[in-house]
């Protein structure tokens, strides 16, 4: 057994004995396991750490007294990578909110995603914190970052897709169920009628893990009905709207009549969604929905939208946290749903828009990742 099973194991013992307990003596642990002295004591360092146990030398291993009225601090490293991310500090504003309510604080530090010997030591820092329940990180995990999230064997998550080249399915990620997401707001196209369909933000280059799943939910449901023909082409819409917004008009030349559904991931990319609706008769021949990750879903009066709330991640995050502590939690992907919310009326729809426009004009959207 190597050291991040033995210390799940270990929280799992821990947590059923009352406080005061004496653990049975470091001999009986190692046959228990089937590990040596070495592996044993790493663990133990690390529940004392943690505060769940402690060694009185000639005495024993005791599980340790968990006072609740002491303060408790959630920590947050995020991974700057101004090249690749446009917001520093995805969902912080979501865990204010959820730790303030469960009467915690939300400490916040900020390292490049290069700087790993700066990240150990935050790592390290908090987890010497009896107050801290673990760590939430966020932000940009280059493959030797993930790499060395790997090893860690302390309470913590991945929040969100962490903006990574490769898809890191054997890490604690806490994200939007982005083919679930991808599947419901397809299906709300369809059930409109649409004949054609535009993908907005779900470009396949650079072909991002997090964007495959969002886009194999779509296609998975447009495959159920061949009469829907879809048009997906390879502009990243965000860095070349231009470009992106020619390439619909010529396709859209030769679609015929059919109503059209736009489908927008991310409101980063709403404008450039609004931009295109225009072309099809005004946007009276053409559906507009949104699939997003946000705090709180934005008011558009005639638009479907698929929303997946980042209080539920940070929920989520926490909880998956405490189950980590007492060892358990198994480490993989949790993906948290998406929801279909009620369509509003079409009166404010061009207040909306423009409100939509000039708000990414000003800088407003461009916060949301891609």
């Amino acid at each position: 057994m190597k050291t991040p099973e033995l210390l799940m194991a270990m929280r799992r013992l821990v947590s059923s004995l009352p406080p005061g307990t004496a653990l049975p003596v470091q001999r009986e642990l190692c046959a228990r396991f089937g590990v040596t002295t070495f592996t044993l004591h790493q663990s133990l360092r690390l529940l004392e750490r943690e505060g769940m146990v402690v060694v009185t030398p000639r005495k024993g291993i005791f599980t340790k007294e968990r006072r609740t009225e002491a303060p408790r601090v959630v920590q947050m490293i995020y991974l700057d990578n101004p090249e690749a991310m446009r917001i520093r500090e995805y969902g912080l504003s979501a865990f204010v909110t959820v730790t303030s309510r469960q009467r915690m604080q939300c400490r916040v530090v900020h390292l490049s995603h290069e700087d790993h010997e700066g990240f150990r030591n935050a790592f390290a820092e908090a987890s010497d914190d009896p107050a801290c329940p673990g760590v939430v990180v966020s932000g940009f995990v280059s493959p030797a970052m993930a790499d060395i999230l790997g090893r860690l064997t302390q309470p913590w998550v991945l929040f969100g897709d962490g903006q990574s080249p490769r898809a890191l399915q054997q890490l604690p990620v806490v994200a939007g169920d982005g083919f679930q997401g991808g599947q419901l707001v397809a299906q709300q196209l369809v059930s409109r009628g649409v004949e054609h369909v535009v993908l907005v933000n779900f470009m396949t280059r650079p072909d991002w893990p997090w964007v495959c799943e969002a886009r194999a939910g779509v296609m998975s449901v447009l495959g159920m009905h061949p009469a829907v023909k879809a048009f997906l082409p390879e502009i990243d819409c965000v860095a070349a709207p231009v470009e992106f917004e020619s390439a619909v008009q010529t396709w859209s030349a030769g679609t015929g009549s059919g109503r059209v559904g736009i489908l927008c991931r991310n409101r980063n990319a709403l404008h450039i969604a609004t931009s295109v609706r225009r072309m099809f008769d005004g946007g009276a021949r053409a559906e507009l929905a949104l699939m997003d990750v946000e705090q709180h879903p934005l008011e558009l009066p005639d638009v479907e939208q698929v929303f997946c709330s980042m209080e539920d991640l940070a929920e989520v995050s926490l909880r998956r946290l405490a189950a980590m502590r007492y060892g358990v939690d198994a480490r993989g992907r949790v993906c948290v749903p998406f929801k279909a919310l009620p369509r509003a009326g079409s009166a404010l729809m061009a207040g909306a828009a423009a409100t939509v426009v000039a708000g990414t004009a000003n800088g407003l959207l461009s916060g949301t990742r891609r």
